[in-house]
């Protein structure tokens, strides 16, 4: 049964009437947090990642949004179609703008009761590893906006990736946008 299936992966937004489905509607948007991501540094976030994309790419969902937070992803993210805005809740523009602070040498700059120094959204990636890798079979735009990628291990010998591109589309051009980001301890 459909119902099962879409109940397992994705967060309940379908409605089943007879033997009819109707999308709830929402915002337009999807958080990666209402498929499990928990953005701590900590748990891996890939599965809830990739159930994200995979729901967006299967209903045509435009616009996936990435919270502040840290989001280790110890799996590639895999693109199959693309045509997903992956909108983060801001980069760092440049390291230099955080480094240094702290609430205690600049309490003014941080909100009541927030220890972070840097409130951004960040993706985390482990040695040898990629956060998002587009398939081949990719022919819809690409666009990500607003995310840190961070090499968890920073620069070493090895094959860590933020994003990797294998689309080898041949048909119109498509738009291919990556703004508003920062990535650090890539070797490419």
């Amino acid at each position: 049964d459909i119902t099962d299936v879409l109940k397992d992966k994705f967060p309940t937004i379908f409605k089943k009437v007879g033997s009819d489905f109707f999308k709830i509607q929402n915002d337009g948007f999807f958080n990666v947090k209402m498929f499990g991501a928990k953005g701590d540094g900590v748990t891996n976030d890939s599965s809830a990642f990739q159930n994200a994309v995979d729901f967006c790419e299967l209903f045509s969902v435009k616009t996936l949004m990435i919270p502040y937070g840290n989001f280790l992803l110890n799996e590639p993210v895999i693109f199959n179609r693309g045509g997903v805005k992956i909108q983060g809740h801001g980069g760092f523009g440049r390291e230099e703008s955080w480094i240094g602070y702290s609430t205690a040498t600049y309490p003014d700059k941080f909100p009541l009761g927030t220890t972070n120094t840097y409130l951004g959204c960040t993706i985390t990636v482990p040695k040898n590893s990629t956060a998002f890798v587009y398939s081949e079979s990719v022919v819809d735009p690409v666009n990500i906006d607003g995310i840190n990628f961070i090499a968890k291990d920073g620069r070493t010998v090895g094959n860590t990736n933020a994003i990797d591109f294998h689309a080898t589309f041949s048909g119109p051009i498509w738009n291919f946008v990556i703004k508003n980001c920062y990535f650090r301890g890539f070797n490419r």
